[in-house]
């Protein structure tokens, strides 16, 4: 008959057996005996979860048991949980991302200041070299491959500059010998 024996959260004023209930599980369990683990709409026209059972206690004797829960009562932590994760995600993605800027700098920046140096010294600056204090520390200890490219470069600015001076020297020592050389010569042809 769907009449409600027990008493129900969703019912203030319950009398047994003097409600009716005509919801959906009620009206297909009565009808049909059929039971129903699904979404519905309830008294209140709230969208639930539940679940009914049919009990057959003595024939044509049957019983309904019925289980519902509002459905945002019961996904509210679902829905929690979502906004939560979300909100880690975020803060996860922005620390990733802070991260990659910060190593990328710190590899861009030594590798911009070779550039510099070597650019300098295509201009003629042959004093140019990379200040490798300025370098972040791995790689002002040469730990890594800029600085190992910065320690490089800066032996290479040195080992030019030190064949630029025997170069001036031997320039010197030429001019030298040439001015020997003439003074001989001249001597020879005045003499």
């Amino acid at each position: 008959q769907g009449l409600l024996v027990t008493p129900s959260k969703k019912i203030t004023d319950y009398q047994p057996l003097k409600f009716k209930i005509t919801t959906e599980p009620v009206l297909k369990g009565t009808a049909y005996s059929k039971v129903i683990n699904k979404t519905w709409v309830d008294m209140r026209k709230n969208e639930v979860l539940g679940a009914s059972a049919l009990l057959e206690i003595e024939r044509d004797w049957k019983w309904i048991l019925i289980i519902e829960q509002d459905k945002h009562e019961v996904l509210e932590p679902v829905y929690n949980l979502r906004i939560f994760s979300m909100a880690i995600g975020l803060i996860i993605a922005l620390l990733v991302i802070a991260i990659a800027l910060l190593t990328a700098r710190s590899i861009a920046e030594p590798i911009r200041k070779v550039t510099e140096a070597a650019d300098k010294i295509s201009k003629g600056v042959s004093w140019a070299k990379i200040d490798i204090a300025s370098l972040p520390s791995t790689s002002a200890n040469g730990k890594d491959e800029v600085g190992n490219l910065a320690n490089s470069f800066n032996r290479m600015v040195d080992k030019r500059r030190d064949i630029e001076n025997e170069l001036k020297v031997a320039r010197a020592r030429i001019g030298e010998e040439k001015t020997k050389c003439e003074t001989v010569l001249a001597s020879i042809g005045d003499g």
